[in-house]
């Protein structure tokens, strides 16, 4: 499937699924008067936040089709190149699946190191700086949710 046909059905498939998150939260999440903000509030930006990004990518790629025409590329120029990003996805994968599992067993800031680190490897990236700064979000999510938020994480 060429990168035209996957960014047009990915941005329909996710406008479609933002505009029924919005017509299905007040169905599904009662109303509170306790605060402000409310229940609904933090479902209702993300799907905002998916029916505006999911509108960007289908207009970008419908005026990026229009500038480049209806040319094809070579498929045999294509093959080598899909069959790698294809293995990439299925160890993208393998190390999703186990985060998920290493989570619970050595907690939720060794496992994010590493699964990041892992992730880094699969891409290739050479600069150490993106591992620095990878690593510095991870510590400064778990020092939000544990010292901020007195959330106590595995």
């Amino acid at each position: 499937m060429s990168d035209y046909k996957k960014n047009l059905l990915s941005s329909l498939i996710f406008l479609v699924l933002g505009i029924a998150l919005i017509i299905f939260i007040p169905i599904t999440i009662p109303l509170s008067e306790a605060t402000v903000i409310g229940p609904r509030a933090f479902p209702y930006f993300i799907s905002t936040a998916l029916i505006l990004l999911s509108a960007v990518l289908l207009i970008s790629t419908l005026l990026q089709r229009g500038k480049q025409g209806l040319r094809e590329e070579k498929t045999e120029e294509k093959e080598p190149r899909y069959l790698q990003n294809e293995l990439r996805a299925l160890a993208l994968i393998g190390i999703t699946l186990l985060y998920i599992i290493l989570f619970d067993k050595i907690g939720y800031f060794f496992s994010t190191l590493l699964a990041s680190t892992l992730m880094l490897l699969l891409f290739r990236v050479k600069k150490i700086w993106y591992y620095l700064i990878v690593y510095a979000v991870g510590a400064g999510v778990y020092f939000a949710f544990t010292k901020l938020l007195f959330v106590t994480l595995p």
